[in-house]
């Protein structure tokens, strides 16, 4: 993991590279999308995660789950032209359920959309979980089993291929930073691996 997320940023940003060196110009159908060249995108967000690693019963006994108390967040972030980068983290007044103790974490997206390709990162760090359900592990049933010891971090990677991004539009649906006049979809082939 330590080694995993530097590669996989070294690798984008050599595709991005590679596809602003080579002046590559794409064409496309006018009449399905408009292009915004040397546009700046820039957004401020709130998002709401749902992470968790879920240790099933081998004996029908309670399941339980560990998550971060972070699961609200604000993020920031920008597009330009293939480019784009989101971080988001979550404040104490956002999470604020003691109950279920105290937690960190931030969030890292980046996503290009070079003509024709699809390529997106996400990353998730936290730092200090709680059990669900309730009273699971502990002396009384109100309360939650919190370990300030545990992390729940994960990286993924997308990469699709985009056969008609003459007519459709990655960036107008993700990013919006291109407009999509007409409607239209495209097959995408390609795959996406995790790691928790």
């Amino acid at each position: 993991m330590k080694h995993g997320l530097p590669l996989i940023l070294v690798f984008t940003l050599g595709l991005l590279h590679e596809s602003y060196a080579q002046k590559i110009k794409h064409t496309h159908d006018t009449s399905y999308y408009a292009v915004y060249p040397g546009s700046l995108v820039l957004r401020l967000y709130y998002t709401e995660k749902y992470s968790g690693v879920e240790f099933p019963s081998a004996d029908n006994s309670t399941e339980f789950k560990y998550k971060p108390n972070t699961n609200q967040g604000i993020g920031l972030g920008f597009t330009y032209n293939y480019f784009s980068l989101n971080l988001a983290f979550g404040p104490s007044f956002m999470n604020n359920n003691e109950d279920k103790g105290k937690s960190k974490g931030f969030g890292l997206q980046l996503h290009a959309y070079p003509h024709k390709w699809a390529l997106d990162i996400v990353t998730g760090f936290n730092q200090g979980c709680y059990i669900d359900p309730q009273g699971y592990a502990t002396a009384a049933s109100n309360t939650y089993y919190y370990r300030p010891d545990v992390d729940l971090n994960f990286a993924g990677v997308a990469l699709y291929r985009v056969p008609n991004g003459d007519k459709f539009s990655y960036h107008a649906a993700m990013t919006q930073n291109e407009w999509q006049k007409k409607s239209c979809g495209s097959l995408l082939y390609g795959g996406q691996a995790y790691y928790t």
